[in-house]
């Protein structure tokens, strides 16, 4: 007899294994190359966003200053230079 709780399970455990792939050296389980990219994406954007909402409610704190180099760094690292023809 199947319950509602059961087939959520088993939902759960193929939505893991598209996830999850089998490493040919071990038997236990390992992210996918493409899903921990995407996650560390996700995480970094998730930081930056923070990073430049908080930077305004900072003033007249200590942590202003770190705050808005964090974020110039970041600004400089996202830069795109053009291509140049040499």
């Amino acid at each position: 007899m199947s319950t509602p709780q059961h087939g959520k399970r088993q939902w759960v455990k193929e939505k893991v294994k598209k996830v999850f792939h089998p490493s040919p050296s071990s038997s236990r389980l390992v992210p996918s190359t493409t899903s921990t990219k995407r996650a560390v994406e996700i995480a970094w954007l998730g930081i930056v966003q923070v990073l430049k909402r908080s930077e305004k409610f900072l003033d007249g704190t200590p942590f202003k200053t770190p705050v808005a180099v964090i974020n110039t760094l970041i600004d400089i690292g996202n830069v795109r230079l053009p291509p140049t023809n040499v």
